[in-house]
């Protein structure tokens, strides 16, 4: 029989309903280790909590508070048990004028509930990366932004004041978000950390333009990386896969997420959660900047002006190779973390089109017979056989 909940779930006589976060959490860095999840920093802070899929009515517990300077858009894997956090955008010293990328690497064991600030530094800006483990002791890092260019920039207009002199200050952003992709200098390199020589090396170049806030999933012999943006403001609606092998990676392009219908382009998603249910591949929100890419192919690059930043409901599933819209959220949310759990895929926090951070849980399961994806709050029954019989 399968154990999952048994022991934490006996006493209730109805459907059981995943907990929700003790804050709303977006922009952080999450992981699985064993049954325990794990989802903080961000918006969170320094704080970090964990549930363990063994005892759900303890709900999220609070763990060692992360000891480095707060940050977003952290990359994190999960090596042997531990979670490994490089890089973010963070305000460090605590009194400089404008975030920064950090370059620095944290390590949390859950066995001892202890953080510990690994002496090395990131090769560049892993902002907005993705982090995946190669084996037990090497973490692939791609994407990512160039420290100089985007340090620069956000100096620059933090030190300038919009309201005094606004012309000047636009301009500023105009020159920055005119640049095409290129010149924003993302990480083009797969950077690969080993934990055991505690040293950095490559294994090559992205063959295709860089991106950051990709959703990154796990495949047979490698991972693929949905999505994410080619320069601030502006998504690619590709799909990239990498197989890992024994003297290298073999990048190759996948089937793009398909426009929806009555749109002539897809636009991408930035921070869409992602993940298998039952062997399908889902999803799930993200946001982006419709008609963003029908612009950019003009050859206008500030390809967001003016337009409404959208936070999107829309679940699709690939099955078979084959894309199709299979649901929606019950709200347009992105920027939150993904865990593929028994029975399906469960969405945790996130951002909202008010650009707050949730709280909430939502459990994703696909439906063979419909083709459809059911979208619940609640534990899957599956998940808690019998529970009758040990009450």
């Amino acid at each position: 029989m399968n154990s999952l909940l048994a022991a934490d779930t006996s006493k209730f006589a109805g459907p059981v309903a995943w907990p929700k976060l003790p804050q709303g959490i977006k922009n952080g860095v999450s992981g699985q280790a064993g049954r325990r999840l794990f989802i903080g920093l961000g918006s969170a802070g320094q704080s970090m909590y964990a549930l363990d899929l063994d005892a759900l009515s303890s709900g999220w517990v609070e763990v060692a508070p992360f000891p480095g300077p707060k940050r977003d858009g952290a990359a994190c894997a999960t090596v042997g048990g531990r979670l490994y956090v490089f890089s973010g955008l963070g305000i460090d010293p605590p009194d400089a004028v404008a975030p920064r990328v950090l370059q620095d690497v944290f390590m949390f064991d859950p066995a001892t509930d202890v953080w510990t600030n690994v002496d090395t530094k990131t090769p560049t800006g892993l902002l907005g990366a993705s982090a995946f483990a190669l084996d037990d002791d090497r973490i692939g890092l791609v994407g990512g932004v160039n420290t100089r260019v985007f340090d620069t920039f956000m100096v620059t207009a933090a030190s300038e004041d919009a309201e005094s002199n606004p012309e000047h200050w636009h301009e500023t952003l105009e020159a920055f978000m005119s640049m095409p992709p290129e010149n924003h200098k993302w990480n083009a390199k797969l950077r690969v950390y080993s934990i055991s020589a505690n040293a950095w090396s490559d294994l090559g170049d992205n063959p295709y333009l860089p991106n950051t806030g990709a959703s990154c999933v796990a495949v047979p012999n490698g991972v693929e990386l949905i999505n994410g943006e080619i320069k601030p403001g502006l998504r690619t609606p590709q799909v990239k896969r990498i197989r890992f092998q024994r003297d290298g990676v073999v990048w190759t392009e996948q089937d793009p997420i398909p426009p929806l219908a009555g749109r002539g382009m897809q636009d991408g998603l930035a921070g869409a959660f992602a993940g298998h249910a039952n062997g399908v591949l889902l999803v799930a929100g993200g946001a982006n900047f419709h008609g963003s890419r029908a612009i950019a192919a003009t050859g206008e690059w500030y390809a967001h002006r003016g337009l409404q930043k959208v936070w999107n409901r829309d679940i699709y599933a690939r099955k078979y190779g084959n894309w199709q819209v299979a649901g929606q959220l019950p709200t347009g949310l992105a920027y939150g973390a993904s865990f593929e759990v028994p029975g399906g895929l469960l969405l945790v926090g996130g951002e909202d089109q008010d650009q707050g951070a949730r709280t909430d849980v939502l459990f994703l399961t696909w439906n063979e017979p419909s083709d459809q994806v059911t979208c619940t709050s609640l534990v899957p029954e599956p998940l808690i056989p019998e529970i009758s019989e040990r009450a």
